[in-house]
């Protein structure tokens, strides 16, 4: 069997402040430990973009839309008291829902 790993750097440019849990460093530990001992052997591919029509099967598109705007072009902005969102957030988090569906494909492809 065949384990892939699908990952694109936006996931460590998603910046949410000093001190929040959901930060860079805890996927940049994630992929360095990834790097090591039993997982080279690891399939790698790029994580693709989510299209529209995919997300649009889990949220209505106003929501998508909205979230996408509330991107800020410098610096952070709350999207609710728990999720922070800086310039590199829109594309992490549709690159993470493309990798999530690409994974399931690889899967029912068999692959």
């Amino acid at each position: 069997m065949t384990t892939l790993l699908l990952h694109h750097d936006s996931s460590a440019l998603h910046d949410t402040g000093q001190g929040h849990p959901e930060r860079p460093a805890r996927i940049q530990a994630v992929m360095a430990a990834l790097s090591q001992g039993p997982f080279t052997g690891l399939e790698r591919r790029e994580a693709p973009a989510a299209t529209p029509a995919q997300l649009a099967r889990a949220h209505p598109p106003a929501f998508v839309e909205g979230l996408l705007a509330a991107i800020p072009e410098q610096g952070l902005a709350r999207v609710d008291a728990d999720t922070v969102v800086s310039p590199e957030s829109g594309e992490a988090s549709i690159r993470a829902a493309g990798a999530i569906i690409a994974a399931i494909d690889a899967v029912f492809a068999g692959e």
